[in-house]
């Protein structure tokens, strides 16, 4: 859902795996108000992104430093990929239903990947007036040294 007239802005909410920040529903949320006391109506979204590095650094760590079999690890990380689409789901409805408490209309999105690469490939599908994504937690040192995927998704994203 996006923009398909000039009465209405969309608005694209980013979750994931690692990342949730209430601060940035309250002022999607927020924004939507706004919208609406405009006279224009707000459309939102909320995209979830599994992301599959989350669990491979479990798996390795269990290969490494646990003392598991083979089976066994394998069954861990199945428990593992289960709880965690689990929880995917219930945040992502938790989102959605804190959205319409708040007296808008919501639709979600779920997929798997890269965040950046996810962000600017459902971004190129559609066409959002605001994107508001969460930034992954990171020592200061890190950002002087490598991009940040908001800076990956900035220089890719098209106006």
């Amino acid at each position: 859902m996006t923009s398909e007239s000039p009465s209405s802005r969309s608005i694209l909410i980013v979750l994931s795996t690692k990342r949730y920040n209430p601060s940035v529903l309250e002022k999607s949320i927020k924004e939507a108000d706004e919208i609406r006391a405009s006279g224009r109506m707000p459309v939102l979204t909320v995209l979830y992104i599994r992301e599959p590095d989350h669990l491979r650094r479990a798996d390795d760590t269990l290969r490494t430093k646990g003392f598991l079999g083979t089976a066994a690890r394998e069954r861990v990380m199945d428990a593992l990929e289960g709880e965690q689409l689990t929880m995917a789901a219930e945040l992502c409805e938790s989102t959605c239903e804190m959205i319409r408490e708040a007296g808008h209309e919501v639709s979600s999105i779920e997929t798997t990947g890269d965040y950046a690469k996810a962000v600017v490939e459902y971004a190129e599908m559609q066409r959002y007036d605001v994107i508001y994504v969460v930034r992954a937690s990171r020592y200061p040192w890190s950002a002087m040294l490598h991009d940040s995927e908001e800076e990956v998704m900035v220089r890719y994203a098209r106006t």
